[in-house]
């Protein structure tokens, strides 16, 4: 959209131009080669509606590129300044299922929507429980994250899994710290 022109929702666009000024800069941030950052600038571009350029006074794509990727400075976008430049509202965030570029708001409550590390501890936990306990089953370390990984959980390590094994009552093996045995010490002969 050209700059003052409003969308749907009734935000002001901020002018095509502005939008693929970020882009080429998000494009230099991500280490995009010169050549293909103009290529991916050109397709978005051409996108816009009406195509960019289409005016007389409207700057090229290859002098946008070439202005970013000579530019010293790199520029740092605030998320709320993307969200207005961009018409990223809070139902536009939802719908789009946005993670990076969101209002505060909507970033806030998948916040909140996120279980707490205690509980997902404690549900592993029961897991466990119930795999042991229950079923009867012997469980090893390593059978015990391959079930884990299996049912749904985020993958563990091997701490991770002794820790909730131990916790439980349930004991897999007993090392020192490190997992190695101790040195045998050296007494200067073969």
């Amino acid at each position: 959209m050209k700059r003052g022109e409003l969308y749907p929702d009734g935000t002001r666009a901020h002018g095509r131009r502005r939008i693929l000024v970020m882009y080429a800069y998000f494009l230099r941030g991500s280490k995009t080669l010169r050549l293909e950052a103009l290529q991916a600038l050109q397709t978005m571009a051409a996108k816009c509606r009406p195509p960019y350029p289409s005016d007389p006074d409207d700057t090229s794509v290859s002098s946008i590129i070439k202005s970013v990727y000579e530019d010293g400075k790199f520029k740092k976008y605030k998320t709320e300044y993307l969200c207005s430049n961009l018409g990223i509202t809070e139902t536009a965030a939802r719908d789009l299922e946005l993670l990076a570029i969101r209002p505060r708001s909507v970033a806030l409550e998948a916040d909140r929507a996120r279980p707490m590390q205690k509980d997902v501890i404690e549900r592993r936990r029961d897991f466990a429980r119930h795999l042991i306990i229950e079923q009867g089953r012997r469980l090893s370390c390593r059978e015990y994250m391959r079930a884990v990984e299996a049912a749904g959980f985020e993958k563990i390590s091997h701490e991770t899994a002794n820790r909730d094994l131990n916790e439980i009552g349930y004991r897999v093996s007993e090392r020192p710290a490190g997992g190695r045995r101790p040195r045998k010490e050296y007494n200067g002969g073969k």
